[in-house]
């Protein structure tokens, strides 16, 4: 538990070195730069009426494996709204080229960039989307985001 306090303690410290290497990163084409602030868990779409389910693929390998699943989703439950997150501007295009070939899908699937894992961006995060269920495919572990589910739930 002291780890997690001390990881906890380090996230929130480091805000300033996060922002600043999101902004370096968008100048390098790393990240999105229309789109950074949803790195800090500020949306840029509103959130839909109804049922959601937030689904995170962290990168390229990930979404791809996981849109079939979506596209599942989507075509058994009609009222159905899906939330995917992504971490990389190379796996945030693959879910906008899926979104233009699955028209019928789209006003239900909804993409945004994960927020890094700083407990305050996670919560602002959540208390945005109110996903009433998660499921990650995602190699790394993110103890901020998994507290701030664990206190959302």
């Amino acid at each position: 538990m002291a780890v997690l306090r001390l990881y906890r303690f380090l996230t929130f410290l480091a805000a300033p070195f996060l922002r600043a290497s999101l902004k370096r990163r968008a100048t390098q084409g790393r990240e999105d730069k229309a789109r950074l602030r949803e790195r800090f868990g500020l949306a840029s779409v509103k959130r839909p009426d109804g049922h959601l389910i937030w689904l995170h693929a962290a990168s390229v390998g990930e979404t791809n494996s996981i849109l079939p699943m979506i596209g599942d989703i989507l075509s058994a439950r009609p009222t159905q709204q899906v939330l995917l997150t992504t971490g990389t501007v190379t796996s945030a295009a693959i879910a906008a080229r899926y979104q233009s070939a699955n028209k019928d899908l789209r006003p239900r699937l909804r993409h945004q960039y994960v927020p890094l894992d700083r407990m305050g961006w996670n919560k602002r995060f959540l208390e945005h989307w109110q996903p009433q269920a998660a499921l990650w495919v995602e190699s790394e572990i993110w103890p901020n985001m998994i507290e701030a589910c664990a206190l959302n739930n």
